[in-house]
């Protein structure tokens, strides 16, 4: 089957993802800062249960946004890169080893998301930067700074909730606390060479677009080499292709170490209810704990 690609202007998704990106950097900012406070109640060692419930509900408040726009921001960065990547291919990009649904694909598919999409994203900052030479352009050390920071933030999510699975008690939460923070100090420059790169292959498309304006159509099956992915799916084999790389992936989040970013979301939420659970838990401990020693004194 042929599948026809025109270019589309991706001015104002780019805006959008701008915006989210740089909400998350904040967000980032503020859930580090919350940490630090948090950090500094457990480390105490003692604390009312006003105090407690306080930070109990910042936490949870913090929780619940970043999780909202981290789902968000997957939605359309997921939208970007399938637009960017048809892009390419209408601005007459030959060669190419992954289609625009593989490119986005590979990010959901566990182990497999640990190079895939690096290579899908490297070969569209060349196409885009050079359509009709991209072969010969060598990848921007950009991508290699945006994908190690990617992988470093999936592994602590990965570490903060095989922590939170522990966290029974204020050391857990401490180690907890910890692993926290180190992934929104991760997040942070993540979030911004993102935005750097995004940016890049937006002005790198326009200017090969106002050098080219018609290029001409092409069609995934007349151009893909021996080396490429297969023809177009059609609209119903996308669909199912997306809601079986979904059961995997959340399938596979129980079962391997190594989880797909699509189980990040889940993380984020697992590790808030437990967390907060196990912190309200030691509160009424400590509570039930010092009445206990108030009547043995008046005893």
């Amino acid at each position: 089957m042929n599948t026809t690609y025109t270019f589309r202007e991706m001015t104002n998704l780019t805006k959008l993802l701008r915006i989210l990106l740089v909400t998350g950097a904040a967000m980032a900012i503020v859930s580090l800062i919350s940490n630090c406070l948090q950090w500094e109640l457990l480390e105490r060692g003692t604390f009312s249960q006003a105090e407690g419930q306080a930070n109990d509900s910042r936490q949870q408040v913090i929780a619940l946004l970043t999780s909202v726009l981290f789902f968000v921001t997957v939605v359309v960065f997921s939208c970007w890169i399938y637009r960017a990547n048809k892009n390419v291919w209408a601005l007459g990009a030959l060669g190419l080893r992954f289609t625009p649904g593989w490119a986005l694909g590979y990010f959901f598919i566990p182990i497999i998301w640990l190079w895939k999409p690096y290579q899908a994203m490297k070969d569209l900052w060349r196409a885009s930067k050079n359509p009709g030479a991209w072969q010969t352009i060598k990848p921007g050390s950009i991508l290699r700074i945006w994908w190690t920071l990617w992988i470093i933030y999936n592994f602590e999510e990965v570490a903060a909730f095989n922590v939170s699975m522990r966290a029974h008690d204020i050391e857990s939460l401490k180690m907890l606390t910890i692993d926290q923070q180190m992934s929104d100090g991760v997040k942070i420059p993540l979030c911004i060479v993102a935005l750097i790169l995004v940016s890049q292959i937006l002005k790198f498309q326009n200017r090969a677009n106002s050098a080219n304006p018609s290029p001409p159509l092409l069609t995934v099956e007349s151009t893909l080499t021996t080396g490429g992915r297969g023809p177009a799916l059609t609209k119903k084999q996308r669909i199912v292709l997306v809601v079986a790389i979904g059961l995997l992936g959340l399938g596979c989040w129980f079962s391997v170490s190594l989880i797909s970013p699509v189980g990040l979301v889940c993380v984020l939420v697992l590790i808030t209810v437990k967390n907060h659970s196990a912190l309200r838990r030691d509160f009424r401990r400590d509570i039930s704990e010092g009445n206990e020693r108030s009547e043995r004194n008046w005893v």
